[in-house]
This record gives C-alpha cells, structure tokens and sequence, in this order.
C-alpha cells in the first residue's frame, strides 16, 4: 500500500458512515478475470466497525451508473472511490471528477490496479492511496490503512510524472 496523498485526512471516521464504490470486472479478457468479490473494500471496512453502504460499478461505467452514484454520494461525508484502471476508463475518471465536486464529502480513492490512475484524478481527492491488485488480502490491507490500523509503507515502482488534474 502506498499513500500518495492525504496522510492528515486519515484515519476515516469510525462515527460516520461510508460509501464505497467498488468497480467489478464485467468483462474478462486475457488479463481481467469476472470474479465477483466478496471481500471488497467496503467488506473489509465493515469489518472494522465502519458502517459501510457499497456500491457496484462496472470498470466502464455508463452514464447511469455514474449519475446513480454521485447522487447516492451527495450528502455522504466519506467517500472511497476504489478505480481499476481509470487511465482506460473516461467513466471512472468523470466519476471522480463529480465524486471530488461534492462539498461535504471526503474523498479517498485506492487504485486496485495501476497505481498511477492518480495522474487522471482532480487534485481535489484528499487522499489517494495505490493497492497495485484489488485481491482480498490487498482490500483487507487498504481498510486497515482507511482505517488508521496500519501504515502504508509501500513505494511507487516509478517515478510520478507531472499530472493533468
């Protein structure tokens, strides 16, 4: 686990709920496998006493899924947008984007795959932590980081290029 961003915005608040948005893999192709996850983020968080209320997205989502979410989000005060390769999904970008707008809420998005989608993200995410997989073992990990029960000691494979936020 690597945190890129927002190391005093953490732990989330244990008193307030939680929204997380989790991106399934809806169609395998030679490196992505469907598997539906039981042992999401939100799971975890859950876990660890958060009141949590998930939301499934597809890693390509529709205009629909997007809109459902964001309003879902507005009066949620701590949001975690885990992406999966949002360099390859404009929805997921625009998600963020719309996620980051909303006023009240803290934002925390987790890269399950490539750790530099934070190079398409707003500047206004407040903390942004990189995973490299979405395995249970790596979400178990990001929600004990959410959390303030571990600390993410992991570093970039490579440098961070200037972003476009």
């Amino acid at each position: 686990m690597t945190l890129l961003r927002g190391e005093a915005e953490l732990p989330l608040d244990p008193a307030k709920p939680v929204l997380v948005i989790w991106p399934e893999v809806q169609v395998g192709t030679e490196v992505d496998e469907v598997l539906a996850r039981r042992e999401t983020a939100g799971y975890w968080l859950a876990q660890l006493n958060y009141q949590v209320r998930e939301e499934r997205i597809g890693v390509q989502p529709s205009a629909a899924e997007q809109a459902r979410v964001v309003e879902l989000a507005r009066d949620a005060e701590q949001i975690v947008l885990v992406t999966y390769n949002a360099s390859f999904s404009p929805g997921q970008v625009e998600l963020a984007k719309a996620l980051a707008a909303l006023p009240k809420a803290k934002l925390a998005v987790a890269a399950a795959r490539n750790p530099f989608d934070i190079s398409v993200l707003p500047d206004e995410v407040q903390i942004y932590l990189a995973c490299y997989e979405n395995t249970p073992f790596a979400m178990k990990a990001l929600a004990r980081v959410l959390a303030g029960e571990l600390a993410a000691q992991g570093k970039l494979p490579a440098p961070l290029e200037a972003s476009e936020g």
